[in-house]
């Protein structure tokens, strides 16, 4: 009997990169969980975090050139979409701040395909499309629909998902971007997880904010584009920044 129970309460994360250095068995376990609840793996929303934070796991890590912080990069208007703000959310303790991951992925849709989480927060329309759907496109002058700017701006502020150098950025370009970092992860083992845990918290305020590295300008960059308001109508109300 216990042995049963024991196997229901317990799970794994793969090592994404600092992930068991820099946070907490509760944290972690509530990251399990919040996944687990949304539909996502959670090995794949791990692994978005870990690098939308520029591998720092800070809930207050933030963009200098707009505003986008913590866990998965919230812009000010994303904030302001779900009650608080970017202050407020790099005040909290990263354990917090995954209330409001999972407030901010619960509007997105529900995930369908690997890699769908990262389109969640990069380009929610692109969830469960094929993987040629196109995002961006270089040097286009097209607007993206319900919106003001172009596929060619979009394209250009995120041109490192461009892997293969085609000169589109589509929803396979984003979705592999995610997948590498849970294949590496996956591949450097697997941190064990106590779903009980969530219960001890146990986790410190956030320190200062730490800047973004050369991670953080492809997190900023290469890896964001799409925010809040004015998109929401078109269907993808993304926690990114503006392009």
């Amino acid at each position: 009997m216990g042995e049963v129970e024991d196997a229901e309460v317990s799970a794994s994360l793969p090592k994404v990169k600092n992930l068991e250095e820099k946070t907490t068995p509760a944290f972690r376990a509530k990251l399990y969980r919040i996944a687990t609840e949304l539909g996502l793996p959670p090995g794949e929303l791990a692994s978005l975090m870990g690098f939308e934070s520029s591998w720092t796991w800070s809930p207050s890590v933030r963009n200098p050139s707009g505003g986008a912080t913590g866990l998965i990069q919230f812009m000010p208007s994303t904030a302001r979409n779900l009650g608080t703000t970017t202050e407020a959310l790099a005040a909290m303790t990263a354990f917090d701040q995954l209330d409001y991951v999972q407030k901010y992925l619960a509007k997105m849709g529900r995930w369908k395909v690997p890699g769908d989480s990262y389109l969640m927060v990069f380009w929610p329309a692109g969830v469960g499309k094929p993987d040629d759907y196109v995002i961006g496109v270089k040097d286009s002058e097209e607007l993206v629909p319900g919106a003001s700017f172009s596929r060619g701006r979009v394209y250009f502020q995120n041109r490192g998902l461009d892997a293969n150098g085609d000169g589109r950025i589509t929803a396979g370009d984003v979705r592999a971007k995610v997948l590498s970092v849970l294949r590496a992860s996956e591949a450097a083992g697997s941190i064990s997880v106590d779903l009980a845990d969530e219960a001890a918290r146990g986790e410190a305020a956030p320190a200062e904010a730490p800047r973004f590295g050369a991670l953080g300008v492809l997190a900023a960059g290469a890896l964001g584009v799409v925010a809040a308001v004015a998109a929401r109508g078109a269907g993808w109300f993304g926690a990114k920044r503006k392009p």
